[in-house]
């Protein structure tokens, strides 16, 4: 198994470049997150839900995440419908149980559609119905599901079925950029774009980490205060305090399981060099079987967002 950049390391250590944003130094940095690491029930793995927590800019109700379900099954069964009238009967107006059969061999990844249009004919009681009718369904088919995997009125990942699963993720990263801001000089969409460029062909494990609002008290108050709201908002179950500042950047993106000094995580470091980034903390963790590389940023608008990469069997 490949090693993980940092991993060999004791958690506390910590270069001295690039920490005098961070309240402390690298041991105390350390200890604070420590303390705040054993603390239990933090959130949801990284992604807290209580109705006090700071506002993560990808929640998403119900409603929205049923609406994008609706229209990627929209396209999906109009697609597969059309597939099948062109290899099996071009005068087919209806779905059944003969025609979702045949959709396996119509056309790929058919397995939610044809879930979902079985659930939703059983239903309406009836054998067959044009897409046109099934179409119309979809959203309220998925709502009562989507509300029973909500907690404080928006949507878990975790808790909602996988057939929901690209839904959430495509809502939530809508919602995300449609609310953050740009930090000065740093255009997120672009920071957004360039990290799929870096995962490209990777094969590890890898997230956008979507911002989240801190408050001014939580990023300019104790690094036990600030880290505490760090772990109820991101993914850092089993990572440790690595390093902050541009050190924490530059251990990032060495990271073996990482980005591996990739040449196109260069155009990040330098958006991540810029002043209105205002601080940066490196998280490190893994075992025999499993790595995670965690990156994140705190901007000039308290958002805090950032990028995990890692490897896991």
């Amino acid at each position: 198994m490949k090693k993980l950049a940092g991993l060999l390391l004791p958690f506390a250590f910590t270069s001295l470049l690039g920490t005098a944003c961070v309240s402390g130094d690298g041991d105390d940095l350390a200890d604070a997150d420590a303390i705040a690491a054993s603390e239990a029930d933090l959130g949801e793995g990284g992604k807290e839900d209580a109705a006090s927590a700071n506002a993560r800019l990808d929640r998403s109700t119900p409603a929205e995440v049923a609406a994008t379900f609706a229209a990627q099954m929209k396209d999906q069964l109009d697609r597969c419908f059309a597939s099948y009238q062109a290899m099996f009967d071009e005068n087919a107006t209806k779905v059944n149980a003969a025609v979702l059969n045949k959709f396996g061999t119509a056309c790929i990844n058919s397995y939610d559609v044809v879930t979902a249009t079985q659930a939703i004919l059983t239903k309406l009681g009836q054998a067959s119905a044009s897409p046109a009718v099934i179409n119309a369904q979809f959203a309220s088919w998925a709502l009562p599901q989507l509300k029973a995997a909500s907690i404080n009125g928006f949507v878990s990942a975790r808790k909602a079925d996988l057939m929901f699963y690209l839904a959430v993720y495509n809502t939530q990263n809508a919602n995300a950029q449609a609310r953050e801001k740009n930090p000065t000089g740093v255009n997120l969409k672009q920071v957004r774009d360039q990290w799929q460029a870096v995962t490209l062909d990777r094969h590890l494990d890898n997230a956008y980490l979507n911002p989240v609002q801190l408050t001014k008290a939580e990023v300019e108050g104790s690094s036990t205060v600030l880290f505490r709201a760090l772990r109820r908002q991101f993914p850092l179950t089993g990572a440790g305090y690595v390093e902050a500042g541009r050190a924490a950047v530059r251990s990032f993106q060495m990271a073996h399981e990482g980005p591996n000094n990739a040449q196109e995580f260069e155009l990040i470091a330098t958006a991540l060099k810029k002043t209105s980034i205002k601080k940066q903390f490196y998280f490190a963790g893994g075992g025999r079987n499993w790595s995670t590389n965690v990156l994140i940023a705190i901007d000039e608008h308290n958002q805090a967002w950032g990028f995990q990469m890692g490897y896991s069997e």
